[in-house]
């Protein structure tokens, strides 16, 4: 979009003339605040986001009320309910920026009577009551906050300027203390990303390491070590760190999913179907789960098991063009050419430029006895890639036993 461009004034007319046409959709008037936010006009923002509120007042009160005429869809529930809290958010802290300081705590409050865990809200109320004189108000809704996103060292700062107004010297030492081991943390994990972006995985690994020196818990810090692993196929060290992180919390589905598979890069389809298993025990309508499940299956010779495992993928996202070709393979395997046709299909159709899918296409074609329409799939791989010494040995094939039947004659 637009706003994701940061052209805002583009942006900014568009929604608005969106909004002239579909006056009730909540979520054009959140993002028109974003946009109003962003390039500096407050009180402009204000009013997008007050009547975001306005339009979503959640769930049973929802007003979903959108012209029939115009045929717009309106927002699902869950949609409207997070654009609810967030415009919610937003408008509380511009309150604060315009020094309506009563206003913006009864906004906080609104927003985490509706929910307690919103990290910002709860450190945009803490900070409102320090602000405020109130330290030993703010101390609880921060403790919260830490609580809820352990890892994060916004409230551990706030916390330790209660905790001093407070008179609790000890507490805001240990606040202190933590939030400069997670702020450390969150530098050099900052600095760890930069280098992935540009490829310097040694400085990568040496930074996540001091991450975790800092912050020993870290899910994230893990994770992203053991990509950084991974990809230099360090697989015995990236498989070490995903343990790691299984041994703390038993049933994170990523773990599981990267778990699986690297064990299907090695060969170990087997132990990649038992991780993948896993993840979809834990979260059964993950996406990545069921794939990975179908390839690990597909590997091991299981292809009735890879065909239920692609196609519970494909209910999750339909347009995934690896897994139709996935798919497409595991149909060939069962001799299902008619099934096989279709998802080789619409894997090209999806990615006109995936080679192997014309290839599985020109396979069933041939299969199909459709010379002509193979003859065209084949030159449109070797069109796409020249050195597909498969694609071209069938189309010889093809051409020697054209030139047998001229031989022969009728």
């Amino acid at each position: 979009m637009l706003r994701d461009q940061h052209r805002y004034l583009e942006a900014a007319s568009h929604l608005e003339q969106a909004i002239a046409l579909v006056p009730e959709r909540a979520k054009y008037h959140f993002y028109l605040g974003e946009v109003r936010r962003a390039t500096g006009d407050f009180a402009g923002a204000l009013t997008a986001f007050n009547r975001t509120i306005e339009l979503s007042l959640d769930d049973s009160t929802t007003r979903l009320s959108v012209s029939a005429e115009l045929n717009v869809e309106a927002s699902p529930k869950s949609e409207l309910s997070e654009v609810h809290l967030e415009a919610r958010y937003y408008h509380s802290d511009l309150l604060v920026r315009n020094q309506q300081l009563s206003q913006a705590r009864t906004g906080f409050a609104d927003l985490l009577a509706r929910n307690p865990d919103h990290i910002q809200g709860g450190l945009g109320l803490g900070g409102l009551l320090i602000r405020l004189g109130e330290p030993t108000a703010a101390i609880p809704v921060l403790e919260h906050v830490a609580g809820t996103d352990p890892h994060n060292p916004a409230p551990h700062y706030l916390l330790a300027q209660a905790y001093a107004e407070s008179d609790r010297p000890a507490d805001m030492r240990r606040a202190q203390g933590r939030f400069q081991q997670l702020s450390a943390a969150e530098r050099h994990l900052n600095q760890g990303n930069i280098y992935i972006r540009q490829g310097a995985w040694d400085k990568a690994i040496d930074s996540l390491k001091r991450a975790l020196a800092s912050d020993s818990t870290s899910v994230e810090i893990r994770l992203r070590l053991a990509t950084v692993y991974a990809q230099q196929k360090r697989f015995a060290d990236a498989r070490a760190a995903l343990a790691q992180i299984l041994a703390r919390n038993p049933d994170h589905r990523d773990a599981y999913i990267m778990l699986g598979d690297l064990y299907l890069h090695e060969g170990m389809s087997k132990e990649a179907a038992t991780h993948f298993v896993h993840s979809l025990a834990i979260d059964p309508d993950s996406f990545a789960g069921a794939y990975g499940l179908g390839r690990a299956r597909f590997k091991s010779g299981d292809f009735a098991g890879a065909v239920a495992a692609l196609r519970q993928a494909l209910a999750r996202n339909p347009d995934h063009r690896d897994a139709h070709y996935a798919l497409g393979l595991a149909y060939i395997r069962q001799a299902n050419y008619r099934d096989a046709h279709t998802h080789f299909a619409r894997s090209t159709a999806l990615d006109p430029d995936h080679a192997e899918s014309h290839y599985g296409l020109a396979l069933i074609l041939m299969q199909q006895g459709q010379r002509e329409q193979a003859r065209q799939a084949l030159q449109k791989v070797l069109a796409l890639a020249p050195d597909h010494q498969r694609a071209r040995a069938k189309l010889s094939e093809l051409d020697d036993s054209a030139e047998l039947a001229e031989v022969q004659g009728p």
